[in-house]
């Protein structure tokens, strides 16, 4: 899916490891149907832990 692979080719510039040897998980939100009507294509992408555990603070360069 496009927006999957765009957020996984970011993810290791933005986090500092790549996603194979990170304990992060990504995910992402995308413009619904009504939101696509009115012209936005934004994706966003969301990093949470692999194991459920809450993130704190930001993930740049974190390394994990």
């Amino acid at each position: 899916m496009f927006a999957q692979e765009g957020c996984l080719k970011r993810f290791e510039r933005f986090v500092g490891i790549s996603y194979e040897r990170s304990q992060l998980e990504v995910t992402y939100l995308s413009p619904t149907a009504v939101s696509w009507q009115d012209g936005d294509r934004r994706v966003q992408c969301v990093l949470h832990s692999g194991d459920g555990e809450p993130l704190t603070g930001s993930m740049r360069g974190r390394g994990e």
